[in-house]
């Protein structure tokens, strides 16, 4: 079984992906679509599975989703039983949007939104890396701006 930083990384790039390919528009993050996918279920997005049990998989995307709004990547817009209506934030936003510093002139949004159709599992848990990353890098940039 992949460790959990392997299984945030491909969730969070898919979700990151899902949001891009929709902003401005708040999209549905649901437990049944992202515990099927985790699950190695969902015939869009096949991907070799990362849990044995739905229980856990649900578990998993509720922890992740609920990191990415506490750390300011997204922002939840309205809450359900089985899920969140999120879109991305100014942050989320700007790290998508930053091209990373290879060969490629796309922006991380735009690679992770490609990642996820054509099921690059590996780069989506790259691209997901770089965009957390970049955020980082952007609330350090702007405190040290205000310092």
């Amino acid at each position: 079984m992949p460790t959990n930083i392997e299984c945030f990384d491909l969730l969070t790039g898919r979700i990151f992906a899902d949001l891009y390919d929709q902003f401005p528009i708040p999209h549905l993050l649901t437990n049944d679509e992202f515990s099927f996918y985790l699950l190695g279920m969902d015939p869009e997005h096949p991907i070799e599975p990362m849990f044995e049990g739905r229980q856990e998989a649900v578990h998993f995307f509720f922890a992740t989703t609920q990191w990415l709004i506490e750390a300011g990547y997204i922002s939840s817009v309205n809450q359900f039983g089985e899920g969140s209506e999120v879109v991305l934030t100014a942050k989320g936003l700007e790290a998508l949007k930053s091209v990373p510093s290879s060969l490629s002139r796309e922006t991380l949004g735009s690679q992770l939104v490609e990642a996820a159709k054509t099921g690059t599992v590996d780069q989506l848990k790259a691209l997901a890396g770089d965009a957390i990353g970049a955020g980082v890098r952007l609330g350090v940039n702007w405190v040290s701006s205000i310092t």
